[in-house]
């Protein structure tokens, strides 16, 4: 499964919140679940730490190359669960490096490609659906596309911080009422 900016809710909205010196926007899930565990990025081990490194007063982490993974581990209630993903860039950027590709991993399975915006400076969220989960859950970021002309380019992600919120069931619409006032008239018949 791959998902793209295009199939993803991402608000470029004025809520946020600050977590230590990150700020997380938007700091609510659009699609209404409630964030029940915010951890900031230095709070993710990485596989090979030597490749990560602090930033914004230590409560961030980046790295400089590709496939370097980073995991944020939760206990998580059983439940359906979306996890919020703060990322932004640590260089210059060309105008034509947008995105940031990560495959994300639950539980060491691989679970899909992401992309989040490339933005200079700027932390954004972007939020994606993981399914039903219960106990402890390890989720594994590994970024996947590197850019980088000496001197003059250098694409970095950094990793903010990942939120976990439950997703809120949907509330019935009025075509459902409608289609179930239309079968009981039916039946009554």
């Amino acid at each position: 499964m791959k998902y793209s900016i295009s199939t993803l809710v991402i608000l470029m909205g004025s809520v946020s919140a600050s977590h230590g010196s990150i700020v997380i926007s938007p700091a609510i899930d659009p699609s209404g679940s409630t964030t029940e565990l915010t951890l900031l990025g230095s709070e993710g081990t990485p596989l090979n730490s030597a490749r990560w490194y602090g930033i914004d007063e230590g409560d961030a982490v980046f790295t400089y190359w590709r496939n370097e993974s980073i995991v944020f581990s939760a206990d998580l209630a059983e439940d359906d669960w979306r996890v919020g993903l703060t990322a932004r860039n640590n260089g210059v950027l060309p105008d034509s490096y947008t995105q940031f590709t990560v495959d994300i991993f639950v539980n060491d399975s691989f679970f899909s490609t992401v992309e989040l915006p490339a933005i200079q400076d700027e932390y954004r969220t972007t939020w994606f659906d993981i399914g039903q989960r219960s106990g402890a859950t390890d989720l594994k970021i590994v970024w996947k596309n590197d850019f980088w002309v000496p001197d003059v380019y250098d694409a970095n992600i950094v990793i903010g911080a990942v939120q976990f919120g439950q997703v809120v069931p949907a509330a019935p619409t009025a075509g459902v009422f409608a289609l179930a006032g239309l079968a009981a008239m039916r039946r009554r018949r």
